[in-house]
């Protein structure tokens, strides 16, 4: 996992290439859909055209790149502009990664400023999910509970919560689902009042 902007430079992405074991997957987050609306959220200016160019890079060596969009309140109006933009500008990404927020850290400090909540976040996901489905590119759901996730889209939610770091509701319990649930976060547990529905039939 990076944020993709040293693979800008060229030449540290050959010497990286040098150095890769046979199999590997590079995660790279975009947060918008140009300098604007991503550096807003990185807080770092130059950062969009950067990872950019690095992920073009890497596509370039055939390296297998793993898009991740961390669902905010920040960019959840415009999910389906960071879609279009994957498509039309980044084609050959191995997959697309729509991450559930995990409060912690500057998230937990700005937690009014960044915070959806799950049901938003999947809903809010739907349709530039489709759109990028529908365009051959393999798309998972990271870090929601799959009762706030539109059933149409449950086959592509991931368990991916670090054991240790998972949790769930006492009404999970009586969940069907929850051996192939995800979860949720401790540290977002914590922080965010999380009402869950077990699923029974």
């Amino acid at each position: 996992l990076t944020n993709g902007r040293a693979f800008s430079d060229y030449r540290f992405t050959e010497r990286f290439i040098s150095c890769l074991p046979d199999s590997i997957d590079i995660g790279v987050p975009i947060y918008g859909y140009n300098s604007e609306t991503h550096d807003s959220i990185t807080r770092a200016d130059g950062s969009f055209k950067q990872a950019i160019i690095g992920i073009h890079n890497l596509l370039h060596y055939h390296i297998d790149v793993e898009i991740r969009i961390v669902l905010t309140k920040l960019n959840i109006e415009y999910l389906d502009k960071i879609a279009a933009y994957i498509v039309k500008y980044l084609p050959g990404v191995n997959k697309v990664a729509f991450m559930g927020l995990e409060l912690m850290g500057n998230a937990a400090k700005n937690m009014s400023e960044v915070w959806v909540p799950y049901e938003i976040a999947a809903q809010k996901s739907e349709r530039a999910i489709t759109y990028l489905i529908a365009n051959g590119i393999n798309v998972q759901i990271f870090n929601i509970p799959l009762c706030k996730v539109p059933r149409s889209l449950w086959n592509i939610c991931a368990m991916s919560i670090t054991d240790y770091k998972v949790q769930y509701n006492e009404e999970c319990v009586d969940c069907v689902m929850k051996d192939i649930c995800g979860g949720i976060f401790e540290s977002t547990k914590r922080m965010a009042k999380i009402c869950t529905q077990p699923i029974i039939e």
